[in-house]
């Protein structure tokens, strides 16, 4: 089974929103000390949730790619781009 590059950059997500939301929720830890659905987090919380895993997955990324064609000083490029996002994670880090 092959799954969608977009899968893979959102499956850390799922894993790690339990704790993050944990973080954003502002609410009394419960006897359980259970963090907080996703669900019981506002919009405004759940934004700034995503924002900061999105920082954290992105950090250790860059952008590679070539260009063909006129990019102007507003960046509006004529021609045609091809780029990827290469992520290094501390596995790939100890390898080296």
């Amino acid at each position: 089974m092959k799954l969608h590059p977009l899968t893979l950059l959102f499956l850390p997500w799922v894993l790690v929103v339990a704790v993050q939301a944990n973080e954003f929720s502002g609410a009394p830890a419960t006897a359980s000390d259970d963090p907080p659905l996703v669900s019981d987090l506002s919009v405004d919380q759940f934004t700034e949730l995503v924002k900061t895993i999105v920082q954290q997955t992105l950090q250790e990324c860059s952008v590679e790619g070539d260009m063909e064609g006129k990019a102007k000083l507003n960046l509006d490029v004529t021609g045609e781009v091809t780029a990827s996002i290469v992520c290094k994670n501390d596995a790939d880090v100890d390898e080296e």
